[in-house]
């Protein structure tokens, strides 16, 4: 897979500039590659090479790298893009390891060759360009400039007899505008890229065992013969497949590269091409052709036009047909052209289908089918109306939604086959929302005290795009309960601790995932009843007059003492009475000794203790 990475412009300037997330600036598209040894098995002979090839990793920590191919990763610059960045590092391991570097010829670059002192005393190059040492953890960048259109070889400048024939080679391509090679005249449907190559076995086994060079059993590369002859990196095979090119009527762009060291001649049986361009320099017309001269190091690009549905064999007209021995191999593959299809469908969900989100990265779950062919590509608008562009077609990828005000986002999505069919476009919508909600909280009503723990909650929470869905409590705004459903009335118990006045606190939570500031209300806790006193006429021992008067005293430490009672017997009481400091009372029976019970209530309802005086009745 090849994957760019897009240099964006600062972000201040694209909030400016640009109000839709997928619109990119882009200066110019990097790459991260990685030489690394691998071994290649053929097909038919079983034959096990050893290769140097280049793996594409996702960035510059090369944590996450694909595995190493020759041809190595085919690398596409978008049509924006005017500057090339390769990040190169060598993990070339075994008995024979090299510096390496990165050349594109047709490209210009500024180049700083590497020397070397002959026995001679002369001096000469080694390297086209600066190079990167076989160490595994040196990464050397190598930038073109004013990058053109065209098809063209990227590969090894150093020592390019050997590394370029070990696998340090790939395609780099760069359309002028999307589907047009080079100008509207080479506008494209479809198109096949087919990279011509070689294999010494010779050559790769003394680099394998360390005994190539001037005191080895191969000094150079001047008794060069290949036994392997490749398209794409692989030798004929029957079980090959075809290789997808384009429907009937349209027009395909074949893109033809030398990475080998002899000339190849492809042909096209049964049809003929209109060559457009060589070395990524256009014609000024087409030429019709149905074989072509390809140098090595070259590379050519033809359109064709197919009227009917078929596999058209493509093959070197130079015989490079065996595989080693064995013949029916070497550089012949067969273009499956199509008839017209149904484009693919597909669909697009973001976050699993989640409602809402709070942030702006989303992850697209992503699904396309084909009737015929198989889904190459996708592309993706946040409006259906400016699109990125086309990338290879995953069944997930992470996106962020535009900068701009909360509220529904929709994202679009297109699919592509390998044909060029393109589908409907699809789309999924997430509500984006960052704002918390807002609320309230009242204990029993609003009441100014209680004198029970237990109390009442009357709650409140609205949000403006989404749901509340949940609320979490405290007694004391730092440990709180575990989030629980949102509910308009909860029932509540005041922790056990001091009377006083004690405080809840509540955060609401929406769908997004927002939390809401703290909320709160006080009440006044108080169970503890007043304390008092009751003396009958000012304290007398005797009395012979059954009127008396009570002096009454009752305090509370938190609440009003609002009410009294009184018994003659503390068994029968009168009802209770609004409390007061003075009240006349009548003794009731015959003479003797006469007591007065009273007790008070607080505002809160609590009693206090039965207080008592007495006095003697005598008649």
């Amino acid at each position: 897979m090849t994957t760019t990475r897009t240099k964006m412009m600062l972000e201040f300037l694209l909030a400016l500039v640009f109000a839709m997330g997928l619109i990119e600036i882009s200066w110019g598209a990097e790459f991260w590659l990685k030489a690394q040894t691998f071994t290649k098995t053929m097909p038919v002979t079983n034959e096990v090479i050893t290769m140097w090839g280049f793996a594409q990793c996702t960035d510059g920590t090369y944590a996450t790298c694909g595995a190493p191919s020759v041809p190595g990763p085919r690398l596409t610059v978008p049509p924006g893009d005017s500057v090339l960045t390769i990040n190169l590092r060598n993990n070339l391991t075994g008995p024979h390891v090299e510096p390496i570097s990165i050349v594109i010829p047709g490209q210009a670059a500024v180049m700083t060759p590497v020397k070397f002192t002959d026995g001679t005393g002369r001096d000469r190059v080694k390297s086209f360009t600066t190079e990167t040492p076989a160490d595994n953890s040196t990464t050397v960048t190598y930038t073109w400039s004013n990058l053109k259109p065209g098809t063209f070889l990227y590969q090894s400048g150093s020592h390019p007899a050997v590394q370029v024939q070990m696998g340090l080679y790939g395609a780099v391509t760069k359309d002028s505008a999307a589907g047009e090679a080079y100008s509207p005249a080479t506008a494209f449907a479809s198109e096949a890229l087919l990279l011509f190559s070689e294999i010494d076995p010779a050559l790769h086994a003394a680099i394998a065992t360390g005994n190539y060079g001037p005191t080895g059993t191969m000094t150079s590369t001047i008794e060069y013969a290949p036994k392997y002859f490749l398209i794409n990196g692989e030798p004929y095979s029957p079980a090959a497949s075809p290789i997808v090119a384009g429907t009937v009527n349209r027009s395909i762009l074949l893109r033809f590269l030398n990475a080998g060291l002899t000339n190849r001649v492809p042909s096209l049986t049964g049809l003929s091409m209109s060559v457009v361009a060589e070395d990524g320099n256009l014609y000024p017309y087409a030429k019709n052709h149905y074989s072509l001269l390809l140098a090595p190091g070259k590379t050519i690009d033809a359109l064709v036009n197919v009227s009917s549905a078929g596999s058209y064999p493509i093959f070197d007209r130079r015989l490079g047909l065996t595989n080693s021995a064995s013949p029916s191999g070497g550089m012949l593959r067969y273009l499956q052209v199509v008839n017209e299809a149904t484009p693919p469908t597909g669909s697009v969900v973001i976050n699993g289908d989640a409602v809402t989100t709070n942030v702006r990265g989303v992850t697209l779950t992503l699904s396309a089918t084909d009737a015929d062919n198989a889904v190459t590509s996708m592309r993706f608008s946040w409006d259906s109306v400016t699109w990125f562009n086309w990338e290879t077609y995953a069944t997930t990828r992470n996106a962020t939604i535009p900068v701009g005000a909360n509220g529904a986002k929709i994202i679009y999505v297109q699919f592509r086959d390998a044909v060029g069919n393109v589908s409907n476009t699809y789309s999924d919508s997430i509500i984006y929302d960052t704002t918390a909600p807002t609320g309230s909280v009242t204990i029993n009503g609003g009441a100014a005290a209680t004198s029970t723990r237990p109390v009442t909650l009357a709650i409140n929470a609205t949000d403006a795009l989404n749901t509340v869905t949940q609320m979490r409590l405290s007694w004391n705004g730092t440990t709180w309960n575990s989030w629980e459903s949102y509910a308009t009335t909860r029932n509540a118990t005041i922790p056990v601790g001091a009377d006083g006045t004690k405080t809840i606190y509540i955060q609401f939570r929406d769908a997004a995932g927002n939390v809401s500031a703290t909320y709160s209300d006080s009440i006044l806790l108080d169970t503890t009843p007043p304390t008092g006193s009751v003396v009958i006429n000012g304290n007398a021992a005797t009395t012979n007059n059954p009127a008396v008067t009570l002096t009454l005293s009752a305090t509370d430490a938190a609440s009003a003492v609002n009410s009294m009672q009184f018994s003659w017997n503390g068994t029968t009481w009168y009802t209770w009475e609004t409390y007061a400091t003075a009240r006349n009372a009548t003794l009731q029976g015959g003479a003797g000794i006469k007591t007065i019970y009273v007790r008070f209530r607080d505002a809160l309802g609590n009693v206090s203790s039965v207080y008592t005086d007495s006095i003697t009745y005598t008649p």
